[in-house]
């Protein structure tokens, strides 16, 4: 049930409505610091607002939640009591007009605009900055941007349990594989139509877990998945980690997604989280375990969006040492990525290879068992069809071990990349100035 957002009878329980803290950071302007230091906020702590907010009423607002967290009975009184020896009696003046508002109910319709403002600015944001997404190799006759919303492939997901149950350390991949394709596949609509409360997806680098995760946001934001959730927030792993400071949900995202945000404290809405590249994140054995103590707030502030619906997305090893976190009744649902379906590999190269390049590359795919079960992975798959498409002759040992294809690409990257000439592989291979790239190859 949702809280209100109308003022109570008793004032005291004022400082806690959005609403007044908005207009408070608002009217406080540049003497934030100064309320701050009166409420007994130690200078460490200010200075780190400072450093991670540039607009002064978001310094405010998050020195007041600060104050609220770490104040374990915040009152009214206190918060006059600072303004007083502060001797800004105008700002008494301006809590007594707010807390004896005389029509509570406009103060909560304001909230409920806030929060459709910002549902709409956040899809306008998703549809905007995420329709498009980079391929890790430019495609054949495409360019590198690729509009998720006309053109997603096809991904194999299965039961993330059930693969964990199925895995043996320490065997080659070759046989992962190869017996990957052997899993029922869950259909994307069964995924997400059903609206988990917790979804956690794991896979190996290159799968496509970012695609799989911004295809979400774009259906979101187009009104097709999640249409009970208010508000979803996207978060990158490697970017979190530059804000170790940052100790609460709200903070984050006021710093991410200020301009859309602009101070709203969203703890009363239905959000959904979206956590990218877990993996990636440089506290995830304090995260992972609760018994683990830790110096960097943004622990706590990634522990806090339990308290929300949320989506976790990363490597296999950091999903499966992140769930232990839950307990065996959680309503959680966890997947893996296999890369591309059978109908992904083929809409691929029906899509992205030039017409002339088709047959050589099914061809590779029918005559090499290597090659067909790293198709899977999108950036084999991508690698594969750009070797294949600037090799004048077919090497027919190019696929026949997972040593061959990663030195194919390898090479290729080299020669592409590194070395930038036209020589064939096999030449740099044979040249001496060379050798020194791929030695330990």
């Amino acid at each position: 049930m949702k809280k209100s957002n109308a003022f109570p009878k008793n004032d005291e329980n004022v400082i806690f409505n959005q609403v007044f803290k908005l207009k408070l950071s608002d009217t406080v302007g540049v003497y934030w610091r100064t309320l701050g230091r009166w409420l007994k906020i130690k200078d460490n702590i200010l200075d780190m607002i400072d450093h991670d907010y540039i607009k002064t009423n978001e310094k405010g607002y998050s020195m007041l939640s600060k104050w609220m967290q770490i104040n374990k009975n915040p009152t009214l009184g206190m918060l006059k009591t600072a303004l007083r020896k502060m001797k800004r009696n105008d700002l008494l003046r301006e809590i007594d007009i707010i807390a004896n508002s005389s029509n509570p109910p406009d103060i909560a319709s304001e909230v409920n605009k806030d929060i459709s403002e910002i549902c709409t600015a956040l899809k306008k944001y998703y549809l905007v900055n995420y329709r498009k997404t980079n391929e890790v190799q430019t495609l054949l006759k495409a360019p590198a941007n690729v509009d998720l919303n006309q053109k997603f492939v096809d991904l194999c997901i299965v039961d993330a349990v059930i693969v964990q149950r199925n895995a043996v350390f320490n065997v080659e991949l070759k046989g992962f594989l190869q017996k990957q394709m052997s899993y029922t596949s869950i259909s994307y609509d069964e995924i997400f139509l059903e609206e988990k409360p917790v979804i956690l997806i794991s896979g190996i680098a290159g799968i496509g877990k970012t695609w799989l995760l911004r295809k979400c946001l774009l259906d979101w934001s187009n009104n097709l998945i999640w249409k009970n959730v208010e508000l979803v927030f996207y978060l990158e792993c490697r970017r979190l980690n530059q804000h170790q400071n940052i100790s609460n949900i709200n903070e984050l995202l006021n710093v991410f997604y200020k301009d859309i945000i602009n101070g709203f404290n969203f703890s009363s809405c239905d959000a959904l989280f979206i956590i990218d590249g877990l993996d990636e994140f440089k506290y995830l054995n304090e995260l992972a375990n609760k018994n683990l103590s830790s110096n960097y707030p943004i622990v706590n502030a990634l522990a806090d969006i339990q308290k929300f619906k949320h989506v976790i997305s990363g490597r296999v090893n950091a999903v499966d040492q992140y769930q232990s976190i839950y307990t065996e009744h959680c309503d959680k649902l966890t997947i893996q990525i296999m890369g591309f379906n059978e109908n992904g590999i083929n809409n691929y190269i029906e899509n992205n290879v030039l017409e002339e390049i088709k047959k050589p590359v099914k061809t590779t795919l029918k005559n090499f068992p290597i090659a067909k079960a790293m198709a899977s992975v999108p950036f084999f798959l991508s690698s594969m069809c750009k070797i294949i498409s600037d090799s004048e002759i077919m090497r027919t040992n190019s696929y026949l071990t997972m040593t061959d294809l990663y030195a194919n690409i390898f090479l290729y990257f080299l020669q592409k990349h590194i070395i930038n000439n036209n020589k064939l592989i096999y030449e740099i291979m044979e040249d001496p100035f060379y050798k020194k790239y791929f030695k330990y190859l």
